[in-house]
């Protein structure tokens, strides 16, 4: 019997999440494994209905191509796989290289993408989920993703399921691997960012604040800063205080630097400094959304 795959992205997007789903494809396809994106990340595999598709195969095909001629009726022609597959109110179909054969230079996730938590504290849904998995008859589960999404996965292989997880995060912040898409383009998009913050800083003679992404792991800033001219990085391992700041900046002026660029995660704390985040609403995984 041919083997299916589920494929999903989780968490925010970033570069590289198409062509790797791309090359998911193809590679399935020269084994002969058959190939079904899941829309909206773990969101798909829970949405209601899924439960009643019971032919991943010729059923579902035939709503694709009724949703098809429906678009094009609607006069619209340039449709992407994603408007197709919602339009025929499915968040499962089949995947195939045809599908795909435009998906590598495209930024983001065709798959679409979304922040829930199966196994949310309050509002466990796992049963659904593996209920779903086994009716569809998903032999491995691929999910592209961060810390959040990989716990999923981790958590729904415990309970016997098979997911292969890729690591995919901008942050950097994902422990076990050396290599995650959407980083090193991240650090090439604040190098970009820094350098054109320069040439006002300099004009003016002023001190200019770039923040980068980075809730957790000051990874990201760090690696920025070595790849650029900055005066000094902010982390979130580190919380300095307002004066510590002022002392080295006022040190680096005596020392002759006429202006400054400071890199800052987005999570970094300022010691002695009131913060309001505990206060707000988080996700599904509790993670606070920063303004």
């Amino acid at each position: 019997m041919t083997k299916r795959i589920g494929i999903l992205t989780g968490g925010g997007d970033a570069p590289g999440l198409n062509p790797a789903i791309k090359y998911i494809v193809k590679k399935a396809s020269q084994v002969g494994y058959e190939t079904f994106g899941i829309t909206d990340g773990w969101k798909g595999l829970l949405e209601p209905g899924i439960e009643k598709i019971t032919d991943l195969g010729s059923d579902l095909q035939k709503r694709l191509e009724v949703s098809a001629m429906e678009l094009i009726k609607n006069r619209i022609h340039e449709f992407e796989w994603k408007d197709l597959v919602k339009n025929a109110r499915l968040s499962i179909a089949p995947l195939s290289k045809s599908d795909v054969s435009k998906w590598g230079k495209k930024p983001g996730t065709n798959l679409g993408s979304s922040r829930t938590n199966p196994f949310a504290k309050g509002n466990d849904r796992s049963k659904i989920l593996i209920e779903n998995i086994e009716k569809l008859g998903l032999d491995y589960i691929v999910a592209l993703g961060g810390e959040d999404t990989q716990t999923v996965g981790y958590r729904l292989s415990d309970l016997g399921k098979n997911v292969i997880g890729i690591p995919k995060t901008i942050d950097g912040d994902l422990p076990g691997t050396d290599y995650t898409l959407g980083f090193r383009t991240a650090v090439g998009v604040i190098k970009k960012n820094v350098e054109i913050a320069d040439g006002t800083a300099r004009s003016h003679n002023q001190t200019t604040v770039v923040e980068t992404m980075g809730r957790h792991s000051g990874l990201l800033a760090y690696e920025g800063a070595h790849s650029t001219n900055v005066g000094m990085v902010l982390i979130p391992e580190y919380s300095p205080s307002l004066e510590e700041i002022k002392t080295i900046l006022m040190r680096r002026k005596e020392q002759g630097v006429s202006y400054d660029i400071i890199l800052v995660s987005e999570g970094t704390k300022i010691r002695d400094y009131e913060d309001r985040s505990s206060a707000a609403k988080g996700d599904e995984f509790g993670h606070v959304k920063f303004d």
